[in-house]
């Protein structure tokens, strides 16, 4: 594993600390087995310093071997909440775990 973002740091009396940006790779890294879906959001743009964003960033997972579909979504807008709904053609009925 390479620490290029540094999500990872030790401290000096040997300890390892987590930047917040460690969690969102950790649970990717977990969750996120099988087959990458295309899938698509509607949120309002978020102006950022370099570009413009949509404000969800949405990925989806589909884990044949666990019968498991997992949603991975991103507020990118950090001063408004968002609702959402999904809809899931061709896999029936869909129960939700958080």
């Amino acid at each position: 594993m390479v620490n290029v973002i540094a999500p990872i740091f030790t401290e000096v009396a040997g300890r390892v600390g987590k930047q917040a940006t460690y969690y969102p790779f950790q649970l990717m890294t977990t969750y996120g087995l099988g087959t990458v879906l295309t899938s698509q959001s509607q949120a309002p743009t978020v102006s950022g310093r370099c570009r413009s964003s949509n404000g969800l960033i949405v990925g989806a997972v589909h884990n044949q071997v666990e019968n498991r579909l997992n949603i991975f979504v991103t507020n990118v807008a950090a001063q408004s909440s968002h609702q959402f709904k999904f809809d899931f053609p061709g896999f029936g009925n869909v129960k939700f775990i958080d």
